[in-house]
C-alpha cells in the first residue's frame, strides 16, 4: 500500500534531485531498510547513475564513490554476470533476495562490492527498455513479506514511466543527493 508519505513525495516533481530524494526516503523508510538508491540508466547510450543514495544512519555503508561520479559507461558484462541485471533487462519486475550470501539467483562476486544482505531489485521498465532499477536493501538478512512485495510493486508500477519521462528530459544525473535519517 501506499503511504501518504509515498504519495506526497510522488505529486512531486521528480525532475528536482531532492524530490526525487524525498521519494527514495518515503519508499525506504515505508520498507524499514537501509538503504535505497535509484540506478538510473539511458537504454540507448548504456549510460547510468545514481542521484541520490539514502542511508538510515551514519554506519550504514555507503556505495563506491564511482556511482556517484556523473553519468559512466555500463559495463557491457554486468548483462551477463548478475542474474538480477539480465532479469531487469528481460522485463522482469522484481527479484526479492533475502541473502546474498545463499540466494542462488545472485552473482555473489557482484553483490559483495555493496556490503548488503538483502535487497530488491525493482526494475523500472518502459516501452520494453530499463531506465533504472530502484534498490532497497539491508544489511542483514531479511525475508521479505507480502505487504513489502505489493508495496515494491505498486511503486514500480508508479515511478516506471515516470523515469523515462525524466530521462527523456535532459542529462541526469544533474547532482548527487546523499540522505540520512
Amino acid at each position: 500500500m501506499i503511504t501518504p508519505a509515498l504519495e506526497h513525495a510522488f505529486d512531486a516533481d521528480l525532475a528536482e534531485p531532492a524530490n526525487l530524494g524525498g521519494l527514495v526516503r518515503a519508499f525506504a523508510c515505508a520498507l524499514d531498510v537501509d538503504r535505497c538508491l535509484p540506478y538510473l540508466r539511458d537504454p540507448a547510450a548504456m549510460r547510468a547513475g545514481v542521484v541520490v543514495c539514502w542511508r538510515r544512519a551514519e554506519a550504514t555503508p555507503d556505495l563506491p564513490e564511482r556511482y556517484f561520479a556523473g553519468w559512466f559507461a555500463e559495463d557491457p558484462a554486468i548483462h551477463t554476470d548478475d542474474p538480477m541485471f539480465a532479469g531487469a533487462l528481460a522485463g522482469r519486475a522484481a527479484d526479492f533476495i533475502a541473502d546474498t550470501g545463499a540466494d542462488s539467483g545472485v552473482n555473489p562476486a557482484v553483490e559483495a562490492k555493496f556490503h548488503h544482505r538483502a535487497l530488491v531489485h525493482v526494475n523500472l521498465n518502459a516501452d520494453g527498455r530499463l531506465w533504472g532499477i530502484l534498490e532497497p536493501m539491508t544489511m542483514a538478512p531479511r525475508a521479505w513479506m507480502p505487504a513489502d512485495r505489493t508495496l515494491v510493486l505498486a511503486v514500480r508500477h508508479r515511478l516506471s514511466g515516470r523515469v523515462r519521462e525524466l530521462l527523456a528530459t535532459g542529462p541526469w544525473p544533474h547532482a548527487l543527493v546523499r540522505l540520512m535519517g
